[in-house]
Order: structure tokens, then C-alpha cells, then sequence
């Protein structure tokens, strides 16, 4: 497993719930998402286990 499939993987599972979210409905849980996907990355920098530009990609290959 690449140094940040787990970080990408927290990404790509937010954007579908944001694009088939139902007319009206909160964005609660989209930003719970969001939240969710900063805290792990940031933990996985904090906690020596991954490098900060790996933690960015991650984040960027689940944000494309």
C-alpha cells in the first residue's frame, strides 16, 4: 500500500455523498467528512508515520 492510499481513499469517500447530496439537505455530514479527512492527515504527519508531501497528495489525488 502506498504511504497515501489511506489518506486518498478518506478523500473519494466524501466527494460522492457531496455531489448526490438531496436538494435542501444540511452539509453536516460533508464537513464531519472533511474534518474527518484533515484530522487523519494531520495525525499521520503528527505521529512520524508519513511525510507532509505524502499527506498532500493523498489529499490531492482524493480531491481530483
Amino acid at each position: 500500500m502506498a504511504p497515501l492510499a489511506a489518506t486518498s481513499r478518506a478523500g473519494r469517500a466524501e466527494w460522492p455523498g457531496d455531489q448526490r447530496q438531496r436538494p435542501g439537505a444540511s452539509g453536516e455530514l460533508r464537513d464531519a467528512a472533511v474534518v474527518l479527512v484533515l484530522v487523519v492527515g494531520a495525525t499521520r504527519v503528527v505521529l512520524g508515520a508519513h511525510w507532509f508531501t505524502d499527506v498532500l497528495a493523498g489529499w490531492l489525488l482524493g480531491a481530483a
